[in-house]
């Protein structure tokens, strides 16, 4: 059986990292996809690029990927920049836009979500939405994004529109880790969410620690309620 591991938005989360890692390593997963967002929001950033760097198969960019490797000067983005070297930049700097694989006879394509579109996709959005999501990279029967940090499955005219939820930073009210797992056998195709406790408190512990940490307040409230705080540049 092949299975194939999709996760995102970690955001320099670093305890929440280790146990997406883990748990996939126990499941015996070898092919393992990052859909962007390892920078921003939290302290850690240097070692999770090093660490997705070593474990992922490959990884796109997300938005705040584009944003911290770059000069924006929003956000916070000079202090999240300045935690990476060089290298970690040219890394990000270098990411491709999307994937395709072949799973199950199907063609899968998994991006980001900004800024390849142009807005958010939640699981309660109209048709036109999700149709603007499925076509945003391409024809494909699975579509597999991240971006909102909320983790959905829909069907749209017999194609699949998977959002892997967050892995470092969830904003559906469940403060637990999420990822997105494909198991292939033949040309049966199974889909499922997986999400994870795992130790809040440390990745807490590590943002008070980190001097100058932007939006420090509100993203500890984040990591303990699950809840989107909106942040507003400084």
């Amino acid at each position: 059986m092949r299975q194939i591991a999709f996760f995102a938005d970690i955001h320099a989360n670093l305890p929440a990292l280790r146990a997406v890692m883990e748990d996939i390593r126990g499941r015996g997963v070898e092919e393992v996809y990052f859909l962007g967002d390892m920078v921003g929001k939290g302290p850690s950033g240097a070692q999770v690029v090093d660490l997705i760097r070593g474990f992922c198969t490959e990884a796109v960019y997300g938005n705040w990927d584009r944003l911290v490797s770059g000069n924006y000067q929003g956000y916070g983005g000079p202090w999240f920049k300045a935690q990476l070297r060089e290298d970690q930049l040219a890394y990000l700097r270098a990411l491709p836009r999307d994937l395709l694989l072949e799973v199950a006879g199907r063609r899968v394509r998994a991006y980001h979500g900004r800024f390849t579109i142009p807005h958010v996709v939640l699981p309660y959005d109209g048709r036109k939405s999700v149709q603007q999501a499925q076509e945003a990279v391409g024809e494909a029967d699975v579509t597999i994004m991240a971006d909102s940090h909320h983790p959905f499955l829909v069907m749209n005219e017999g194609k699949m529109l998977v959002n892997t939820g967050s892995a470092g930073n969830p904003c559906d009210k469940v403060p637990k880790c999420s990822y997105f797992l494909l198991r292939e056998e033949g040309t049966r195709l199974e889909a499922a969410h997986v999400r994870l406790d795992y130790d809040v408190e440390e990745a807490v512990r590590l943002a008070l620690a980190a001097e100058g940490l932007p939006m420090q307040e509100e993203y500890v409230q984040e990591l303990r309620r699950g809840v989107y705080m909106r942040f507003k540049p400084r």
